[in-house]
């Protein structure tokens, strides 16, 4: 049976890159866990609000949907499709019990069930990969379109963003059933009506898997400056956008700023991960983002710990704070959970080798 990926054979940039965007995956999440609707925030948490809309939203789940792409075809070419497959799998049952007993707005699940498209598609050559690329993508542009022209310019009551008060005040019992709700009317949903969108983002890191530039940066410095000089060209406009629109509290306005935030969140996702690539060509570089590479490493057990967390703090089965906190409290408490997770990889990485959840991961799919 082929063996899982050893310590020396990890490439350093991808573990930055995830490193990074679990961070910025919970300073946009925490929206959901707090319950607050960003066009009710003023102030400063209007503030905070602009500033996570524009530098996080749309941004780090790209990132994280191109690095899940990228893996899955070095994944299958180091130790075949058999394995890949059983990854999934494992990943999808993970992702069933998160949604369904921790928080609805897992996305492990919707990975897995798009990434059994995607495995298919790992044996292509890159240029039928690219069609299927723009494909999806361009799918999933027209699906937006096709709801936002003409939608009604009608008061959007929060719960179309995920806000239910129901969780404030919800035993973990009681909450049970509707976050099985809440989670499976996500996952069918979202897996259809966004997922030629995400599959278009796993070809995408296909393709940037395929070029070398995850292992060897170095080699690419050009096209990673120019990746980066028109990421931020176009992105920054579209974030921009997509951060007055999210300020709109109209159902149509929300459509359209699905729209920006998606090509928006793509575009400043490719400039960021070109600034990181370059950033760690250099030994300054390098040594500046090795706790983010530690992060990185346990994406996984990082990811589902920032539900357990977040949940106790903001559920009426914990903390009971659902609904009561604004943006600015909530970025300032993700990113301290975050800092301290940093903190603590490079502990764990030493003491154990891995987190809790990539062992369980690897003993499903390896089988040690």
């Amino acid at each position: 049976m082929a063996a899982p990926v050893s310590p020396q054979e990890r490439s350093f940039l991808p573990d930055v890159l995830r490193g990074l965007a679990i961070g910025g995956i919970l300073l946009v999440n925490v929206q959901d866990f707090a319950g607050y609707v960003p066009w009710l925030q003023t102030g400063a948490d209007g503030v905070a609000r602009f500033l996570v809309d524009v530098l996080a939203n749309g941004k780090f789940v790209s990132t994280f949907a191109m690095l899940f792409g990228a893996g899955a075809a070095l994944g299958v070419a180091r130790a075949g499709s058999g394995v890949q497959l059983r990854r999934l799998l494992t990943l999808l049952v993970l992702g069933v019990a998160h949604g369904t007993l921790v928080w609805h707005g897992d996305i492990l699940a919707t990975y897995a069930l798009v990434g059994l498209v995607l495995l298919p598609l790992l044996s292509a050559p890159a240029s039928a990969q690219a069609v299927f690329a723009v494909a999806g993508l361009g799918w999933g542009v027209v699906t937006i379109l096709r709801l936002a022209v003409g939608a009604p310019a009608v008061p959007e009551d929060g719960a179309g963003i995920g806000v239910n008060p129901a969780y404030g005040a919800a035993s973990y019992v009681g909450a049970l059933p509707l976050r099985a709700e809440d989670f499976l009317g996500t996952l069918t949903s979202g897996t259809l009506f966004l997922g030629t969108w995400l599959l278009g983002l796993f070809l995408i890191g296909v393709l940037v898997a395929r070029t070398g530039v995850l292992r060897d940066p170095a080699r690419f410095r050009r096209p990673l400056l120019l990746t980066a000089a028109l990421g931020l060209l176009v992105g920054v406009p579209l974030n921009l956008v997509f951060a007055r629109l999210n300020a709109t509290g109209l159902y149509d306005a929300q459509l359209w700023a699905l729209l920006t935030r998606f090509l928006g969140g793509l575009t400043l996702a490719l400039a960021y991960g070109a600034l990181v690539a370059l950033a760690v060509t250099t030994a300054r570089g390098r040594a500046l983002l090795t706790p983010l590479a530690n992060a990185g490493r346990l994406a996984l057990t990082h990811y589902l710990t920032q539900s357990v967390v977040c949940t106790l703090v903001f559920y009426g089965y914990g903390l009971g704070q659902y609904g009561r906190w604004g943006a600015l409290a909530c970025v300032l408490f993700a990113l301290a959970l975050y800092a301290v997770q940093v903190a603590l990889s490079g502990i764990v990485l030493r003491r154990f080798g891995r987190g809790p959840a990539e062992w369980l991961l690897r003993r499903v799919v390896y089988g040690r």
